[in-house]
């Protein structure tokens, strides 16, 4: 089926984002001409999406009112983007709603990208009441919901909310990097034994897990001469000094921020296992939920790399983890717990979950037919609308 009217315009909260910068490709691999309006803001480049890009604003990291009173400020600015497109894909429910108030009269369809619940989503109090009432107005008016895991449909939306989702489609946090970067690794052989050598755990991408940090630090006091800890990506931990932590620890190595795709292989083949522990403790039930079915870029990563995994039990990427056999899981947030239980993996694990790895279908981790199922989804929206 071709193309019905192809011009879409993808609205972010940032320039530069992986995941954002993926699905412009995906857009393009489905056949789509795809233009970026998105806000600057103090945040590094780790890709830039292969299209033009508009600014719309400067906006502050970590000030999610002050960011939606620019918005407002900014509507005719969008408003006079947006005639010359047909279709808008918006990256969240905040800027959907923006894109909605800036589109009246015009017409034009409304994707909206769900790749997690935010606090304020399921805040108990009066401000994540009034969220929730406007998230449920716009999932109610979008042409379409994209969500990287189906939970946020029948647990949040139509769970939670009630509301009445008319379109959605899912579309994983897989990854879209060629095959030839794969080969780049030199493969680690592991040796059958009941302890491992020293292990070589990474912990990538944007960097917020205090949990995280706690647990490797504490592998070090305990055993430091078994483990090489490795981070590297956008530094967000709050509760240590992670640069600090690399001058304390001879075997702490904090990388700094990278670049996607260009420097994974560096990454990649410094470690044998990926620590992907999500969420953070919370005393607060439904931002735990909230968090938990999320599915995190690491997994998918981690399997293209033929990494091992260390995730916990009751997350959604656990639960992958558990099925496929690629790694260990942990059942809960005790840190001395945790690294007991990593401290535990053997030469004879590390061999079982890379040949595991090894036979994985590639469609668990890699674009297959999203650009298809993407694109026949829009052509319908767009077809219904003229």
């Amino acid at each position: 089926m071709s193309n019905i009217i192809n011009s879409i315009l993808c609205i972010f909260p940032v320039v530069g984002d992986t995941k954002d910068a993926k699905r412009v490709e995906l857009l393009k691999k489905a056949g789509f001409s795809v233009s970026v309006a998105a806000f600057n803001r103090n945040y590094f480049v780790s890709r830039l999406p292969n299209c033009e890009i508009n600014v719309l604003a400067t906006i502050e990291n970590g000030h999610y009112l002050k960011r939606i009173l620019i918005m407002i400020f900014k509507l005719s600015k969008l408003r006079k983007h947006l005639k010359k497109f047909s279709l808008v894909y918006a990256h969240s429910p905040d800027l959907a709603i923006f894109s909605y108030i800036a589109s009246l009269g015009f017409n034009i369809p409304i994707i909206m990208d769900v790749a997690d619940i935010r606090k304020i989503q399921v805040d108990s109090g009066i401000i994540g009441y009034l969220f929730r009432k406007i998230d449920k107005f716009i999932a109610e008016r979008c042409s379409l919901i994209v969500v990287t895991a189906e939970t946020f449909i029948k647990g949040y939306y139509e769970g939670k909310l009630r509301a009445r989702i008319k379109n959605y489609l899912l579309i994983e946090n897989k990854v879209d990097y060629p095959l030839e970067l794969l080969g780049k690794i030199n493969k680690v052989h592991y040796q059958s034994s009941s302890k491992h050598a020293k292990l070589r755990i990474g912990y990538f991408g944007v960097l917020r897990s205090n949990w995280t940090v706690s647990v490797l630090i504490d592998l070090l006091k305990q055993h430091k001469n078994d483990y090489e800890i490795y981070l590297a990506g956008i530094n967000m931990v709050s509760a240590y000094d992670i640069e600090q932590l690399s001058v304390d620890y001879k075997n702490f190595t904090y990388l700094g921020p990278y670049k996607s795709p260009n420097d994974l292989v560096t990454l990649y083949e410094k470690i044998d296992v990926v620590i992907d522990c999500y969420p953070e403790p919370a005393n607060d039930d439904d931002w735990f939920w909230a968090q938990k079915i999320c599915r995190s870029n690491r997994f998918y990563e981690a399997c293209f790399f033929k990494k091992a995994i260390i995730t916990f039990s009751f997350c959604e990427d656990g639960q992958k983890v558990k099925n496929y056999n690629i790694g260990i899981t942990l059942d809960s947030h005790d840190v001395s717990h945790a690294a007991k239980s990593i401290a535990e993996i053997s030469g004879d694990d590390l061999i079982t979950w890379q040949y595991n790895l090894d036979k994985l279908s590639e469609d668990v981790y890699m674009f297959r037919n999203e650009p298809d199922h993407l694109r026949d989804k829009i052509n319908q929206i767009l077809l219904h609308k003229v």
